[in-house]
């Protein structure tokens, strides 16, 4: 019974690392069905703000965009730029343009281009927190948990060992 406390404490620091490492690569992998990204300017104000982070939910070739539909995609120099549609060309080529924005956007975007669709989660100012993570602060975020794991890890092995000599 004196170990039970140990087990309601585990089992959430387990949540809290694996939430952890999620949201630290959610940002940068493409295999997840939701993503987090980063909103690097204001084009899209007032839905996002620069600084925000937003949750976007990839999408395939099968899914049908109209006009208002806040989408996410690949530009020609491999950057990704969050924009409305504003007009459909034909039915696999958009006119996007940011809400801020006094015009449409210069190319249009192919369906190809397409990476998700705006879930309309937006978290205020969590994109500079996520930015500071991953610049030089990285391999220490990265490292201390893995200390911590390790930690938990040793500490349940030479317990169980304790428990079989005890035995």
């Amino acid at each position: 019974m004196k170990r039970s406390w140990k087990k309601y404490l585990i089992r959430p620091l387990w949540g809290a690392a694996i939430l952890f490492y999620v949201l630290l690569l959610g940002n940068t992998h493409q295999f997840l069905p939701l993503q987090l990204k980063n909103v690097l300017s204001g084009s899209m104000e007032p839905e996002f703000s620069a600084g925000s982070m937003i949750l976007i939910k990839r999408t395939t070739m099968r899914d049908k965009f109209q006009p208002g539909d806040v989408i996410t995609f690949r530009a020609d120099e491999n950057i990704l730029i969050t924009h409305r549609i504003e007009k459909l060309l034909d039915r696999e080529t958009y006119l996007t343009k940011g809400d801020a924005n006094n015009g449409a956007d210069s190319e249009p975007v192919n369906k190809e281009q397409i990476i998700g669709r705006y879930s309309g989660l937006s978290i205020p100012f969590a994109g500079y927190l996520f930015m500071s993570i991953q610049s030089s602060i990285r391999p220490i975020i990265l490292f201390i948990p893995g200390l911590f794991l390790l930690y938990l890890s040793s500490r349940l092995l030479f317990s169980k060992k304790e428990i079989i000599k005890q035995d």
